[in-house]
């Protein structure tokens, strides 16, 4: 077995540290995103998985759907997987057309089994509606 001359393979510390700089240097440094006053809430995707937790089947396909859209940045693949794992796989399009008859979402077929489905922007007065409701509703705690 051949052996190996590892001394052609070493880089002096002076070389390493200038490598190690410039790699730094060219990766963005993180920046925090600035707090937002809108509240959210943080759902675990375990709690759309499991069917013990009260959620509706559209009350999890619309969180699903918020979460693989990247809240509604990109529209997506509805698959029948999608729907399997969700507990809605025999009612899938009636669901769907259910978030459509709201407003939530747009649904683009294409065949009998591919759907895509792109999510509608909120109104900017139905928002402000909603907020109003909100604070109303956390004042009473």
């Amino acid at each position: 077995m051949p052996q190996f001359d590892v001394s052609e393979f070493e880089v002096p510390p002076e070389v390493a540290e200038q490598r190690i700089i410039e790699q730094q240097e060219g990766t963005r440094p993180s920046v925090r995103t600035p707090r937002s006053d809108k509240l959210f809430v943080k759902v675990p995707i375990r709690y759309l998985i499991n069917h013990r937790y009260p959620l509706s089947p559209h009350g999890r396909m619309w969180l699903w759907l918020l979460f693989k859209t990247k809240w509604g940045q990109r529209s997506v693949l509805f698959t029948s997987e999608d729907a399997e794992m969700l507990g809605v796989f025999h009612n899938k399009m009636r669901e769907l057309r259910r978030l459509e008859a709201k407003g939530l979402i747009r649904i683009t077929t294409r065949g009998t089994a591919t759907v895509i489905v792109t999510l509608v922007p909120e109104d900017d007065q139905e928002t402000a509606r909603d907020v109003g409701r909100i604070d109303h509703w956390l004042g009473s705690f």
